[in-house]
């Protein structure tokens, strides 16, 4: 955490109770350690799902087309939920398993593509072309060509 805190020009936070939120250009993240496993979940909010029911079903078709074989999520997820209507970008990392600046470079890039995420929902929302972005590009290294 202090590695991460680091690179996104952070203070570390509280992390006493294995929860610590960066704010990166006012957009919050939450990372979370699981203390009966060795794992690292993250989250960001990237969008609200539209109302309108076409407006939904395209930003729901968009994030199917994203995750297939994680072409445009980069290897990270999306969960989506309904009931309150956002949409979250999510990682999970075994920390074991990777080391420091593997970890770091990691997460710049979810925060990088979390950015690309948000303007392209926004579009998709509003029926626009999609402007946010190439994913590819936001997270370098972890995109999945197909």
């Amino acid at each position: 955490m202090g590695a991460l805190a680091e690179a996104m020009h952070q203070e570390l936070p509280d992390v006493s109770d294995a929860r610590a939120e960066f704010a990166v250009d006012g957009i919050p993240y939450v990372f979370t350690a699981d203390a009966e496993a060795p794992a690292l979940f993250s989250c960001a909010v990237v969008g609200a799902l539209p109302q309108d029911e076409a407006a939904r079903s395209r930003v729901f078709a968009e994030l199917l087309h994203a995750q297939f074989c994680f072409s445009e999520s980069c290897g990270f997820c999306f969960g989506v939920d309904a009931d309150d209507s956002f949409v979250l970008l999510q990682s999970l990392v075994n920390p074991e398993c990777v080391d420091e600046p593997h970890f770091v470079e990691r997460m710049e890039s979810f925060v990088q593509l979390a950015n690309v995420w948000r303007r392209r929902l926004a579009d998709s929302a509003a029926g626009a072309p999609a402007t946010g972005g190439d994913a590819a590009a936001a997270a370098p290294g972890f995109a999945i060509q197909v």
